[in-house]
């Protein structure tokens, strides 16, 4: 299964990517994997199928977490707010 995603910045009506922002996922069997967003705060990450929990974080700005049972491959945008 694959997450991808962009992860960026909201300040008002603008959106900003946050590049080298960290993307950590922790599966329910206790794995876990970790990518960096690119420059554009692309990122894509793989994982197993079922219950995960996936977190964005980047210094400067307060992390967003997601806790969901993963069925099939998904698009998921991250807006992190700065600290």
């Amino acid at each position: 299964m694959r997450i991808s995603g962009r992860v960026y910045a909201s300040a008002g009506p603008l959106y900003t990517a946050i590049g080298h922002a960290v993307v950590e996922v922790n599966e329910a069997d206790g794995s876990s994997a970790t990518v960096a967003s690119d420059a554009d705060g692309l990122y894509e990450i793989s994982v197993q199928r079922g219950s995960i929990t996936i977190t964005a974080s980047r210094e400067g700005y307060e992390a967003k977490q997601w806790q969901f049972d993963l069925l099939n491959d998904m698009v998921l945008n991250f807006s992190l707010n700065a600290r």
